[in-house]
């Protein structure tokens, strides 16, 4: 998978990062994360390209996670993936309800 230039962009500014030498370790940080949370919660799979806030908001806290090492932001990644697998929008498998 491929991210975007404007999504890494977004990410760093995220990290207070402005170097370009980290650019790889936080690219594979932000697919880390979209592969967490399609394999961990049914979300369907999204690209860098086609993220909404939301989504853009769960991988900003995960990165800012693996990244800071504080609990905060998995707090926050978990509230946000949480709420994906719970909203029919998000969801890759749909579950019937009687």
């Amino acid at each position: 998978m491929a991210v975007t230039a404007d999504f890494l962009a977004k990410v760093k500014m995220a990290l207070r990062v402005s170097f370009n030498n980290l650019d790889s370790q936080i690219t594979d940080l932000i697919e880390e994360a979209i592969l967490d949370l399609t394999a961990t919660a049914d979300i369907k799979p999204f690209t860098t390209s086609d993220a909404d806030a939301l989504q853009t908001g769960a991988v900003i806290s995960y990165v800012s996670w693996k990244w800071f090492n504080e609990d905060r932001y998995f707090t926050a990644y978990n509230d946000m993936k949480e709420k994906m697998a719970l909203s029919g929008a998000y969801r890759s498998v749909m579950i019937d309800e009687e």
